[in-house]
């Protein structure tokens, strides 16, 4: 892939920036569709949802998402002990 006033075999970094700008132009009639498809996404999506709990060894596990978040909270608390929950990612 020669450029044009370039030598006949460009740099890395030429090369690169050129495949990149090729990308770009290429994905840009898209950005319509890439949204309409993110909206889509959004309005379907369960806006509060709460998983199902999971004991394992010592903790019991769950996440929860609120209808405002953008990621989910995990909690646990120890098993036996549900008063003692805490999130803790």
């Amino acid at each position: 892939m020669a450029l044009v006033g370039e030598p006949r075999r460009p740099t890395g970094k030429r090369l690169l920036e050129a495949a990149n700008q090729q990308q770009a132009d290429w994905f840009a009639p898209l950005a319509p569709l890439e949204e309409a498809l993110y909206q889509s996404h959004l309005s379907r999506r369960e806006l509060a949802v709460t998983s199902l709990k999971t004991t394992l060894d010592h903790f019991t596990f769950w996440n929860e998402t609120g209808a405002d978040d953008d990621y989910p909270c995990w909690w646990r608390h120890p098993n036996h002990q549900p008063e003692q929950h805490e999130c803790f990612f």
